[in-house]
């Protein structure tokens, strides 16, 4: 009889749980309504060797851990953590949380920012922002729905439309009013995609209105991470040809390219860029592929990795001229995607494997300076974070590894 091989990953508890030694943190998820299994979660922090630790902290779909200088600060579900090399402390937060849609540092209070979806209350979508750090947490309530997110230098933005949150359409009207712009009546005006600022909160019902531009239909976005600079937010968009799409037209209903909407937060105003190739056509990506881009700003030009055909790619904001010249291994295992994290220097690629044959994780990373792929570390056999129909959410490079 064979033995088994052991796991690389040995499950501890709260007490044990420390990032010494760790080069890289990973948080597994169950699917939501995952009928049939139980639904569980693990946090990992793993060494350059591939060995590593993983502490249970419950469900949580997107969960993605922020590891600064201060330490690794995640979500559990029912409870904020941070874990440095010297152990854990708990953050008790009022609610649970089961979908974290977006995760920030935030340098001015040595903490962290998270956008999570909550549900329905009193008949409209409810959004909450956990602001914490190693003193505690507190929650605001973010009144609408928000798919489109990112931070300006200090403050988080989002972005909505009367269309997915009616009740904000008063707020619209008044903003409109003292910018000086006319917008029709209720009855004829087509719907508005509206930014605002959700942190710092205001006192209001909906956070406070900091630009407006017409809702365009062909737009599809839905971006977790809208990078900015010098206050100007720029949302990954994709431009599809035709608004609508008869099935009997032989229209193809997802052709159209890519493209950055760009937010100015001092005067409320949207334009478009598209991004095209040095010789001037459009990129040759597809919708799926920049859907959810992974991306940041490195030395001035907007760096991002397509979904799809795995192209690093790096945007010259000023023109839109966008090179493609590092493509990404594919090494998708079946049901699995590769979860991304990027820093100033590299983009980290996590391969989940397929389950099968060969590591159960493989961390390699692409220098942004010299296109060169190196490895970082392989886990063999990830033991349980490979059971429950799990899959990793999101991963956290440690800063101190990174040279």
């Amino acid at each position: 009889m064979i033995a088994p091989h052991p796991s690389s990953i040995r499950v501890v508890s709260t007490e044990e749980f420390t990032t010494a030694g760790a080069v890289a943190a990973f948080q597994v998820s169950s699917p939501p309504y995952n009928a049939g299994y139980k639904n569980r979660g693990y946090i990992a922090a793993v060494r350059e060797d591939g060995t590593g630790i993983a502490m249970e902290v419950g469900p949580n779909v997107g969960a993605t851990p922020v590891w600064t200088e201060d330490g690794l600060f995640f979500s559990a579900t029912d409870e904020e953590m941070l874990v440095t090399d010297d152990g854990l402390t708990r953050l008790p937060r009022p609610n649970p949380v089961a979908h974290e849609l977006m995760r920030w540092p935030l340098p001015d209070v040595n903490g962290f920012l998270s956008f999570s979806s909550y549900g329905f209350v009193d008949g409209e979508i409810l959004q909450r922002l956990t602001l914490g750090n190693a003193d505690g947490v507190r929650e605001i309530d973010v009144h609408g729905q928000y798919m489109d997110m990112g931070m300006c230098e200090e403050s988080a933005y989002a972005i909505t439309s009367t269309r997915l949150t009616p009740g904000i359409l008063d707020d619209v009207t008044s903003f409109a009013r003292d910018r000086g712009t006319a917008l029709p009546n209720r009855a004829t005006m087509p719907a508005q995609e509206v930014l605002v600022r959700v942190y710092p909160e205001t006192t209001s019902h909906y956070p406070s209105i900091v630009g407006l531009a017409r809702e365009d239909e062909r737009v599809t976005g839905g971006n977790q991470d809208m990078p900015c600079a010098e206050g100007v937010i720029y949302r990954p968009i994709f431009l599809r040809d035709h608004a609508h799409v008869d099935k009997d037209s032989g229209l193809d209903a997802k052709a159209g390219h890519a493209a950055l909407q760009a937010w100015n937060t001092t005067d409320g105003t949207a334009t478009v860029i598209d991004l095209v190739t040095p010789e001037g056509g459009f990129l040759d990506l597809t919708e799926d592929d920049f859907t959810v881009p992974m991306g940041r700003f490195v030395n001035g030009r907007y760096v991002f990795i397509t979904r799809q055909t795995r192209s690093i790619c790096s945007t010259e904001l000023a023109t839109g001229v966008t090179e493609c010249d590092l493509v990404v291994d594919r090494t998708d295992g079946e049901g699995h995607i590769d979860v991304f994290a990027m820093t100033d220097d590299y983009a980290y690629i996590l391969n989940q494997g397929d389950g099968e044959e060969g590591p159960a994780f493989a961390l390699s990373r692409y220098s942004f300076a010299t296109g060169a792929r190196d490895e970082v570390l392989t886990i063999e056999d990830a033991g349980v974070l490979r059971e429950y129909d799990m899959s990793v959410q999101g991963l956290a490079i440690n800063p101190k590894s990174q040279g």
